[in-house]
């Protein structure tokens, strides 16, 4: 397993677009991701996935809160070791 950040934007910035940090850690458990660790508000997140491709995860990641949230969220994903 791989660690990895994954950078949301435009998520809790001025009452905007709100997403809830249990909310997130549970969708993200949902893509098969373990160890998933939000940070604050922030909708920063921690996670190990045995997948290493950092596009495919942001993908992965993105179609998810699209589906909950209904509009897009701007993700980038990058590896602990990268970061």
């Amino acid at each position: 397993m791989t660690k990895f950040v994954a950078l949301l934007r435009g998520i809790n910035v001025g009452g905007n677009k709100m997403v809830k940090m249990d909310d997130l850690k549970k969708w993200l458990a949902a893509l098969g991701f373990k160890n998933v660790i939000t940070i604050l508000n922030s909708g920063n997140v921690l996670f190990e996935s045995s997948d290493h491709d950092e596009d495919v995860l942001a993908k992965k990641i993105a179609g998810k809160l699209k589906s909950e949230l209904g509009h897009e969220v701007g993700i980038q994903v990058r590896s602990i070791e990268e970061s």
